[in-house]
């Protein structure tokens, strides 16, 4: 991990995300490149406009290389990059011309017009980027210890949800953390109905066997990295599983992966990684899965 993209939109909410980044940039040794959007493109042939636009980017870039004089004081190397356009966009354009490792973003914001909707911006980036992103909800309260002693990665037995698997492994090694892989019996839907729940508790056996297999199969890769794990299978409604386990066991940072389309994979990778994204107070690492077949 050499590079990491950290957007910015002048707002301490949008900074906030610095605090883990610092954290893993000294331990990565890696280069935070440190981009602004600005979210117009000004026409060269209305001078005025123009010039409007050119004081806009030079207050970007001042913000930016202040921010950048205070990494460099920490002993982190700094870019300052200023763009025009559609924010989400020019920020996955930018993470894939710079050939960053991986974006990392606050998720919330507040301020003026000027100010980015940043748990929009956040939301569009995870689902068109390529690139592993990092989000962090701010809520305005003093950051905890940024340090991952403990990474929840929730699994749904498919390979998209492995997709997580490569960059999580990473930081992993790099915090020599202890990995937490969860799987969950969504039994949410039976709760509202008799059949299924009939149904599912006459099949929760068979279903659980196929977990335990599944696990045996991956238990058998991990062993092979030497990481300190546990595999854990819980019952109920996905999201609030998540959350629980995470406040149960002291969990740093969760990381999974999510679907930027529809198709039944999105069922489990869109709709939970949202709502985690959306309320967990702990940053959560996603990478868009992409499904055999489908358009890069």
């Amino acid at each position: 991990m050499k590079k990491i993209l950290v957007p910015l939109d002048g707002s301490e909410f949008s900074e906030k995300i610095l605090d883990h980044i610092e954290v893993l940039a000294k331990k990565a040794n890696a280069e935070i490149i440190l981009l602004r959007v600005v979210p117009f493109s000004w026409p060269s042939e209305f001078i005025h406009v123009r010039e409007m636009g050119d004081k806009m980017d030079k207050e970007a870039s001042d913000y930016l290389f202040s921010i950048e004089s205070k990494l460099e004081e920490k002993g982190i190397k700094g870019e300052v990059c200023v763009n025009e356009g559609n924010v989400p966009e020019v920020i996955c354009n930018v993470a894939r011309e710079k050939g960053v490792n991986l974006i990392a973003m606050s998720t919330h914001g507040r301020g003026v017009v000027k100010k980015w909707a940043l748990g929009s911006v956040a939301d569009k980036v995870s689902k068109i980027s390529h690139i592993p992103v990092l989000l962090y909800r701010s809520t305005g309260e003093d950051m905890p210890d940024s340090h991952y002693k403990n990474i929840l990665i929730p699994l749904d037995g498919s390979h998209l949800s492995e997709s997580i698997l490569p960059c999580a492994r990473h930081l992993v090694e790099l915090f020599e953390a202890k990995v937490w892989f969860l799987h969950v019996i969504n039994t949410s839907l039976a709760e509202s109905f008799t059949v299924l729940k009939d149904c599912i508790s006459e099949r929760e056996e068979e279903i659980i066997e196929k977990i335990r297999s599944y696990f045996s199969t991956l238990e058998k890769r991990i062993k092979e990295t030497g990481t300190s794990y546990e595999l854990v299978i819980e019952k109920g409604n996905p999201a609030e599983t998540i959350f629980d386990f995470v406040s149960e066991n002291e969990i740093d940072l969760i990381a999974m992966s999510t679907h930027g389309h529809g198709g039944i994979s999105s069922c489990f990778l869109g709709n939970v990684a949202n709502k985690v994204v959306q309320s967990s107070s702990k940053p959560v690492l996603l990478i868009r899965a992409v499904e055999e077949g489908e358009g890069a």
